[in-house]
């Protein structure tokens, strides 16, 4: 895999909160105005008396949506379908921008839960990535995959690792390393960490250093463990 052929395709940062925001037409308008006061430009605007949803084009595709999800819960979801050539970094800085707004408007909000999931394409070595995964990871011939009497169109691996005993801190994590089918030169990579451990109360959102989290352990870990397998 050339890991320096990384192209990042997706990446989300979701906050379960409570109690939930509320969807009223001052909060609502006051929200869009602090978020342009963070440069940040909402054209496409969708809302109803449960949920907010604001969409930017350009010049990077980012996605907002506030609202509940279920009764007393309520949800900062911020998603890029792709990074428009800019860099995770700008997509931190700019989740940081909008969690800061979105604590402007509704304060004193407990934060139940959070997940961050970053999902990147990569040229593979081999002709066929799922060969590269199948050889280079796993260590089989290729003979074993004539079992099945049809060609494979892609397959590949999936781990998940659960927190580690009390510490809170660390995330469970579930790794997908996947030929990608659209284009079989390609390996797919899908990374997500969920933190399930309620905070206290008025604990800050911090999407920056969540997404950061994920972004090392994808370049350290499991970068090395595709390469060095």
């Amino acid at each position: 895999m050339k890991k320096e052929t990384r192209k990042t395709i997706y990446a989300g940062v979701n906050f379960i909160v409570s109690p939930p925001p509320g969807m009223g037409l001052e909060s609502r308008l006051e929200f869009q105005r602090q978020l342009s006061e963070e440069n940040i430009e909402l054209t496409d605007i969708k809302f109803d008396n449960q949920r907010w949803m604001g969409v930017r084009s350009n010049p990077m595709p980012i996605q907002v949506t506030v609202g509940l999800i279920a009764p007393a819960i309520g949800q900062l979801l911020i998603v890029v379908p792709e990074l428009g050539g800019r860099t995770l970094e700008h997509f931190g800085e700019e989740a940081c921008d909008i969690a800061r707004s979105f604590s402007n408007i509704w304060p004193k909000r407990q934060i139940l839960g959070c997940d961050v999931t970053i999902r990147d394409l990569y040229d593979a070595d081999s002709e066929h990535a799922f060969q590269e995964i199948w050889e280079g990871l796993l260590h089989q011939p290729t003979e074993r995959m004539n079992a099945f009497g049809r060609p494979i169109l892609g397959g590949g691996l999936r781990f998940v690792m659960p927190q580690i005993g009390a510490d809170t801190t660390k995330p469970v994590i579930e790794v997908k390393v996947e030929s990608f089918l659209q284009d079989t030169h390609k390996i797919f990579l899908d990374v997500s960490c969920n933190w399930p451990t309620p905070q206290p109360l008025e604990f800050p959102l911090d999407p920056e250093i969540r997404i950061n989290y994920v972004d090392n352990f994808i370049q350290k870990q499991v970068i090395d463990f595709i390469i060095g397998g």
